[in-house]
C-alpha cells in the first residue's frame, strides 16, 4: 500500500467513531483493512431507510461471514469496468 494511501486511511480511522465500534465489536486491529488480504476497504454511508434494501442487494453477490461481506464465488465473467 502506498504511504499516502496509508496515511489517508489512518486519518479516516481516527476521525470516525464507527471505526472504534468495529474495533471493539469484531476485535480487529485495523477496521479499514480487509481481515484476509489487509488491503483498504471501501467505506460507504448507508442511511437507515436504505439499509434493508442495500443488505438484500449485497447478499445477492456477497456472503456475510463474521461481520464482513465476502464476494461469492461465481462462474460468470467479471463485470466490465
Amino acid at each position: 500500500m502506498r504511504p499516502s494511501r496509508k496515511i489517508k486511511l489512518q486519518s479516516q480511522a481516527q476521525k470516525s467513531t464507527w471505526a472504534e465500534a468495529i474495533k471493539s465489536s469484531f476485535d480487529v486491529k485495523d477496521p479499514l483493512a480487509c481481515p484476509v488480504c489487509k488491503n483498504g476497504m471501501i467505506s460507504k454511508v448507508i442511511y437507515s431507510y436504505q439499509a434493508s434494501n442495500k443488505e438484500k442487494e449485497l447478499k445477492k453477490k456477497y456472503a456475510l461471514i463474521d461481520g464482513y461481506f465476502y464476494q461469492k464465488r461465481s462462474r460468470d465473467p467479471p463485470d466490465a469496468f
